[in-house]
Order: C-alpha cells, then sequence, then structure tokens
C-alpha cells in the first residue's frame, strides 16, 4: 500500500541524487515500528526510481537513515565545510 502522508527529517538533492534523510536516536535504530516504516520508504522509493527519468528530473533517490551518532558526527564534518542542508519542514 500507499505510504501516509510522509515527512522526512532532511532532503538532500545533488546533481545525480534526492536523498531522503531520516534520523533517529541510537537506542530508537532496532524499533520494530522503524524497520516497518524503512521498509515503506524503501519501496517508495523504488517506484519513483522506476519512473521515467524524465518523470524524476534525471536524478536517482535513495533513503538513508542515521542515528544520532552518525548524524551528529556528519554535522560536526559539514560544519566546517560550504555544504548546505536544510530541514523538511
Amino acid at each position: 500500500g500507499l505510504m501516509a502522508s510522509y515527512y522526512p527529517d532532511f532532503m538532500v538533492e545533488t546533481q545525480k541524487n534526492i536523498y531522503l534523510i531520516e534520523t533517529k536516536s541510537d537506542k530508537d535504530l532496532k524499533d520494530i515500528k522503524l524497520k516497518q516504516k524503512q521498509k515503506s520508504t524503501i519501496d517508495f522509493i523504488k517506484r519513483i526510481n522506476n519512473l521515467s527519468e524524465e518523470l524524476r528530473e534525471f536524478k536517482t533517490w535513495a533513503y538513508l537513515l542515521l542515528g544520532e551518532t552518525q548524524f551528529y558526527s556528519l554535522v560536526m564534518y559539514f560544519s566546517n565545510t560550504n555544504f548546505a542542508m536544510s530541514r523538511v519542514t
């Protein structure tokens, strides 16, 4: 079935890709509900990537799940660069 109202924490668009990024606490990474949401999101991404390249603006979509430790490591890394990332609201 289709996902009901899905809003990722972040969307990052590059020249070739669009990433849907979810962040969770490290302790919640093994939660069964999170695993179900992850599976649904991956299925959604596969359906998008099966569309014609023109409909998806010649970009490949991907899903990324980050625990808090990974997320804050990336934030520290990117805070030292000119990379800009904005939160989806």
